[in-house]
């Protein structure tokens, strides 16, 4: 997880350096999906992240299969959802339209962000009752 929060990080420092670019950050303000998926991989990818990893460490977890298994659903859930996200922006700026589907495949990708932390929760829980 630590990995994965220093990649985001890495991703959202390189967004800020590329909206620098006046284009770049004109064409980011009238698109509003991509302003939101700028946040989207702040909050859940950066900050949950570190805040996963920093729950890994502790000894508030078990290291088991149906933690990892948990982990990996939410990160799965947050790659969809933020390639949904953008994919749409960039639909937007192209000119293209809706994604088809677009709210649905959100929803659905969504669903496995709470799943993820359900099973994080659940294995702090058993835990703490060992």
């Amino acid at each position: 997880m630590l990995r994965f929060a220093l990649f985001c990080f890495v991703l959202k420092i390189a967004s800020q350096s590329v909206s620098l670019i006046p284009e770049i950050s004109n064409t980011a303000f009238q698109h509003k999906n991509l302003v939101i998926g700028f946040i989207h991989l702040t909050m859940l990818g950066v900050i949950s992240g570190f805040l996963f990893s920093y729950i890994l460490q502790s000894n508030l977890v078990t290291q088991n299969r149906n933690l990892n298994i948990g982990m990996a659903i939410f990160v799965i859930g947050f790659i969809l959802t933020e390639l949904i996200i953008i994919s749409q922006g960039f639909m937007f700026y192209f000119g293209i339209g809706l994604l088809p589907n677009y709210y649905l495949l959100l929803f659905i990708s969504s669903i496995l962000l709470p799943l993820g932390i359900v099973s994080l929760i659940f294995n702090i829980y058993r835990t703490r009752l060992l």
